[in-house]
C-alpha cells in the first residue's frame, strides 16, 4: 500500500520510478514465496483436501490463462474436441500448471515465449489422454539437474542468483502423484519442457 502511494506521487520520467519498480517485483518475488509455501502446509496438513470431479477442459484453460495472463505465454490445443472433459482435481491441477509457468517465466530468456499447450494422446492400450506440456527456451540459470529437479529445496546453482525457495517442482510432483501421474521433464540444447499425463473424455 505505500509502495502504490509512493507510485502515485512519482512521474512516469521520474528516476525514482524505476527503484519502486524494483522494489514492487521484490514485493512480488516474497508473495509469491509465501503463497507456495501457504500451498506446501495447506497440502501437508491436510487442508488441501482432493476433489476429484468432471470439469470442462475449455473452462479449466480460461481459468489458468486469466491466472498467467503474461504476453510471452501463448496456449495451444492439438487434436483436442471442444467439448473435452476431465476426472481430475482442478485445484491440484491448477497449482501444478501455475507453478511450471511461474518456473518458465522466470528461468527463461525475457524475450522469448513460453507454450502451454494440451494435447491428444494415445496410451499403449489404445487409452485417450491429455498431455498438458510447459515449454520454453533455457535462460542463464541453465537447466536443473534431472536426477535432482523435483527434490525438495534444490536449486540449480546458476539459479540461486533469483529469487525462489527451490519448492515449485517438488510440490508440482507431490501433487501429480496424488492424481496418479507425474510430472516429466525433457530437455535438449535450448529447450526444456515439463509435462504430465490424464485421461480425459
Amino acid at each position: 500500500m505505500a509502495l502504490s502511494g509512493i507510485e502515485s506521487r512519482l512521474g512516469n520520467s521520474d528516476p525514482m520510478m524505476e527503484r519502486a519498480a524494483a522494489i514492487k517485483q521484490s514485493l512480488q518475488d516474497i508473495n509469491a514465496i509465501i503463497d507456495r509455501c501457504s500451498e506446501i502446509d495447506g497440502f501437508e496438513q491436510g487442508d488441501l483436501p482432493m476433489s476429484i470431479r468432471i470439469f470442462s477442459l475449455d473452462h479449466f484453460l480460461a481459468l489458468l490463462k486469466e491466472a498467467n495472463s503474461n504476453e510471452r505465454i501463448y496456449f495451444v490445443k492439438r487434436g483436442v474436441h471442444d467439448d473435452a472433459t476431465l476426472t481430475s482435481d482442478m485445484q491440484y491441477l491448477k497449482i501444478i500448471l501455475n507453478n511450471l509457468l511461474t518456473n518458465a517465466l522466470k528461468y527463461s530468456p525475457p524475450d522469448t515465449l513460453i507454450e502451454m499447450s494440451v494435447q491428444s494422446v494415445l496410451d499403449a492400450k489404445g487409452t485417450k489422454s491429455l498431455n498438458f506440456c510447459v515449454s520454453n527456451e533455457v535462460g542463464e540459470a541453465g537447466t536443473p539437474a534431472p536426477d535432482r529437479a523435483f527434490e525438495r529445496f534444490y536449486r540449480a546453482e546458476a539459479a540461486r542468483n533469483q529469487s525462489g525457495a527451490g519448492l515449485g517442482l517438488w510440490l508440482s510432483q507431490e501433487l501429480a502423484h496424488a492424481l496418479g501421474t507425474e510430472v516429466v521433464m525433457q530437455q535438449d540444447d535450448d529447450k526444456i519442457s515439463f509435462s504430465l499425463v490424464l485421461p480425459y473424455a
